[in-house]
């Protein structure tokens, strides 16, 4: 028998399942009828007794309804029995995968409980889903959440403090895709055995409101992705993380246009593989402190050489104690205080402090910038490149205060400017070779604050052009 940690409980759990049409001609409940489930016995024993107890509960495996808003009581009555409920999805996905297209609200009675080890992708796919509290289920069995809001495109706020997590060794993927979400607390959670934090927030493009400055990532092996595209985060401090067993750094805050500030000092490196793409386009980061970092055993591979790709704002590194390969510096030059100066960081066993003496990008000017139904038109000048095979990109922020603060609109951009390519792009946008773009998303008759700057290859982001404000329509 499987024994399984449950708060104060080892569960050992067998079925004794009762056939589909008498659970349902017997039920009286009318919510069942737009699920698939079973009864089952559920044995378990109490820690500090060797006997065996057992419940009658029932699992829910799959929703076919069709239902915008869903309610799941705790115990649902069958047979005359008033069975606690189990959610136990019995195939990959979510268990509301069948409603996904419609399902915008679920809310559980307090109790409801997550059979054990099914939590994930229990909430996955469901892109119109805007509300759940997820917070009332009971996870403490569970050893992975990986999956479990994956692709919830829509979900703007969770509160997720009460959960018990001691048990979970993998959160993979966790909000990966939840683009909207805005604001998650995920204060009192135990990530002291996990394992895996791989792309835990990658394309959680909106979130900004989280702190995760104090989490046990003592047992962490790998942080490959975790902040990947979290374009709205602008300063991390997580210094007192315990990156003792990390093997892999690669692409962990990738994309993070906004990060302005991040502490990452006395990290211990020392067992890391690669670091590929680690800071990459990380276009607002003016200054990084990696001096802890022990880079002795990387092995080069694609990318690695890429640790700072595109960090134009970047003006002074302190470079890692210990390096062993070179990495490439972002297209950027740094001067020591000796006054060597350096394209790429160069192998060495001591640190130094490294301070860019590239010329700046000129800043374009906002010549246009009219509005029609919750849209923005804007156009700037032009700035040309410092050589024929590089070219300038644009970045465009739209908010609603003058400070920037939080990001809004859709951006207009090219996804490849040989082919031409039109897309769309939440919230930020690099805008490949072109002046002028079209805002989206906005609401009519709120004033919002738009601004332009550029950038090249090798020189300094410029500034940012003089805000625009304007009234939409």
């Amino acid at each position: 028998m499987k024994k399984v940690i449950s708060g104060i409980l080892i569960a050992v759990l067998l079925f004794t399942m009762l056939p589909m049409e008498a659970c349902m001609a017997a039920n009286s409940e009318d919510w069942l009828k737009d699920y698939t489930y079973f009864v089952a016995t559920r044995y378990y024993e109490a820690l500090d007794s060797t006997e065996m107890k057992s419940e009658e509960v029932l699992y829910l495996t799959n929703y076919h309804g069709e239902a915008e808003s869903l309610y799941i009581p705790a115990t649902a009555t069958v047979e005359g029995k008033n069975l606690p409920v189990y959610l136990a999805p019995q195939e990959s996905g979510s268990l509301w995968k069948s409603g996904a297209s419609k399902l915008k609200s679920i809310t559980f009675e307090e109790g409801v409980k997550i059979g054990d080890n099914h939590a994930p992708n229990l909430f996955a796919g469901l892109t119109k889903l805007e509300s759940v509290n997820a917070g009332a289920l009971d996870v403490t069995n569970q050893e992975g959440l990986q999956g479990m809001f994956t692709g919830c495109e829509n979900l703007k706020k969770l509160d997720l403090s009460s959960w018990n997590t001691s048990n979970v060794t993998s959160l993979f993927d966790l909000f990966g895709g939840c683009k909207k979400l805005e604001s998650v607390d995920l204060s009192n959670w135990d990530t002291s055995k996990v394992t895996n934090f791989t792309s835990v927030f990658e394309w959680c493009q909106s979130l900004y409101d989280f702190d995760v400055s104090n989490w046990d990532t003592s047992s962490a092996e790998t942080f490959l992705f975790m902040f990947y595209h979290c374009n709205q985060i602008r300063s991390l401090d997580l210094h007192k993380w315990n990156t003792s067993n990390v093997t892999d750094f690669a692409e962990m805050f990738g994309r993070c246009y906004n990060l302005e500030s991040i502490n990452v000092s006395g990290w211990d490196t020392k067992k890391a593989t690669t670091v590929a793409g680690m800071f990459t386009n990380n276009y607002s980061l003016t200054s990084l402190d990696v001096s802890s970092f022990d880079l002795s055993n990387i092995e080069v591979k694609m990318g690695d050489d890429n640790f700072l790709l595109r960090t134009g704002s970047l003006k002074k590194i302190k470079t890692p104690k210990n390096l062993s390969v070179t990495l490439f510096a972002g297209g950027l030059t740094y001067k020591a205080s000796s006054g060597k100066k350096y394209t790429n960081l160069p192998k060495a066993k001591k640190s130094m402090t490294l301070t860019a003496v590239n010329e700046k990008t000129k800043t374009p000017k906002i010549t246009k910038a009219t509005t029609t139904k919750g849209k923005i038109n804007l156009k700037w000048s032009k700035i040309s490149a410092s050589n024929s095979w590089e070219h300038t990109d644009y970045e465009v922020q739209v908010s609603t205060d003058k400070n920037f603060k939080k990001l809004v609109g859709k951006i207009k951009y090219i996804a490849n400017p040989e082919a031409e390519t039109i897309g769309w792009w939440n919230y930020e946008s690099v805008i490949l070779d072109r002046t002028n773009t079209v805002v989206t998303g906005l609401t009519s008759g709120k004033t919002y604050y738009v601004r332009v700057r550029a950038t090249q290859y090798d020189k300094l982001n410029s500034s940012w052009s003089k805000v625009k404000k304007i009234k939409v329509k």
